[in-house]
């Protein structure tokens, strides 16, 4: 630069051919035409900064910054809600809510009566494993202990508020002396407590599905040891750890129909069973909200991580035959890997585009808004998750058996099935009625920020 030779002039000595009044004015000068133009100079990398960054004009930098400060960093977007999750919460609300409203269901559909498993076997526990995906989103930087706590005592009361609400409406009374106490909402409850506490272990993604392997590994040994103590060396309702432990736990009188089935299917064995199935959920939940990894890297070990949950599985069942009364783990993990690539390919499909699409959130593209259009009643249905799925079980459980002692054929279900317009089938036609009302209810609720949390309805923030 012009200026810098100046300057290395202005340091050179005068020759004696120069008188030194001459020799004393022209170091003068230089110096402060170096000084003027080192002002310009500054004053134009200012300017250009001041572009770059797009601050008003009247805003000017510190005097101690210089032209050769670093450019701004890359413009990084806001994160933004796993919109593949509440997709796949939807779907699986879905068929809840049908599995629920069709009461006329055969027996090959309903709960398994013991070993093996059937269509309504594996609703609950992919609700478990995608809520372990949410609570891996949830806990993944911080766990509130007070707002947990909270958390887990009301979804507990709400639990047992819902047997005494259905021990009233199938024996027309409360009776303390066989309330059972164990149930589907305590279950969960004890499930988002284990999965919180858990998060002050494993700090790292990784560790997730090794622990859940680990552990699942330990569950099928313990059930098999516990097997070759019963008759035939197989576990059964009259052989089986639950109906050991739960009744010592809890009573005999408080668990699944008094224990004479042998077991409880929400008791502590199934605590056990289920809290694995979360654990490969928040595998893939803290797998996917790390954001260090690359897109395709990513998605191949979400890959692995499926493939690792499914071949596990298949490894157990000879310890522990698949079934969902104790939640074995090769039934659980099984589970777990079939929802967990069906989480992964929508995680693949909605997410990752949408992020491309970020910049251009303001003029969304037609096939970005056709998939936003398409997605929205799964979206809404997603997001008030805990609402939908134990709202339409209580609902359901409480049209079955209204009016208080009627038959099953004459009660509010059947009348709603029997209003099915010609050439429907009754059963069908209240399962469309139920979901209809159950969508169309996520759907206004989400239009308004509404959504349920265990501590008290909560808005859109």
């Amino acid at each position: 630069m012009g200026s810098t030779e100046q300057q290395e002039d202005s340091r050179r000595p005068s020759t004696a051919t120069e008188p030194p009044s001459t020799a004393a004015g022209d170091t003068r000068a230089a110096v402060v035409e170096a000084a003027t133009a080192a002002a310009r100079s500054q004053r134009e990398a200012t300017q250009s900064l001041l572009e770059t960054q797009s601050l008003p004009a009247t805003q000017s930098l510190p005097a101690t910054q210089s032209s050769t400060k670093s450019p701004p960093p890359a413009q990084s977007f806001p994160s933004r809600r796993f919109i593949s999750l509440d997709v796949a919460r939807g779907l699986m609300l879905v068929v809840s809510v049908a599995v629920n409203a069709w009461i006329t269901a055969p027996a090959w559909f309903e709960h398994a009566a013991w070993a093996g498993v059937h269509p309504v076997d594996l609703v609950f526990p992919t609700f478990v494993a995608l809520s372990g995906a949410g609570l891996a989103f949830a806990y993944a930087r911080r766990i509130p202990l007070r707002p947990l706590l909270s958390r887990v005592i009301v979804l507990a009361l709400a639990g047992l508020a819902y047997n005494a609400h259905a021990q009233y409406l199938s024996t027309g009374q409360l009776d303390w002396a066989t309330f059972r106490i164990p149930g589907v909402l305590q279950l969960y409850a004890a499930i988002v407590l284990v999965i919180a506490l858990l998060h002050f272990v494993l700090r790292r993604w990784w560790a997730w599905p090794l622990f859940t392997i680990v552990a699942a590994t330990c569950f099928a040994l313990a059930l098999n040891r516990f097997a070759a103590g019963c008759p035939g060396g197989a576990l059964t309702p009259e052989c089986n750890p639950s109906g050991l432990f739960d009744p010592a736990l809890f009573g005999v009188e408080h668990i699944y129909h008094q224990g004479r089935f042998g077991h409880d299917p929400e008791g502590i064995v199934a605590l056990a069973g289920a809290t694995i199935v979360a654990c490969a959920g928040a595998s893939l939940g803290h797998l996917l909200k790390s954001s260090r990894l690359p897109a395709r890297r990513q998605a191949l070990t979400g890959l692995l991580i499926v493939a690792a949950f499914a071949g596990t599985a298949a490894a157990l069942a000879p310890l522990a035959p698949p079934m969902k009364r104790l939640w074995t783990p090769a039934f659980g993990l099984g589970v777990a890997a079939a929802c967990l690539a069906v989480l992964l390919a929508l995680h693949l499909l909605l997410d990752r585009p949408a992020a491309a699409d970020r910049p251009a959130a303001a003029g969304r593209p037609d096939h970005a808004r056709a998939i936003h259009l398409a997605t929205y009643p799964l979206i809404a249905l997603g997001r008030n998750s805990l609402l939908v799925y134990f709202g339409s079980h209580v609902l359901m459980t409480t049209l079955v058996h209204l009016p208080p002692g009627s038959p099953r054929g004459e009660s509010l279900a059947a009348r709603l099935s029997a209003t099915a317009p010609p050439g429907i089938e009754p059963a069908l036609w209240l399962v469309v009625i139920a979901l209809a009302a159950w969508t169309a209810l996520a759907c206004v609720l989400h239009a308004r920020g509404l959504y349920l949390r265990p501590s008290g309805p909560a808005r859109r923030r």
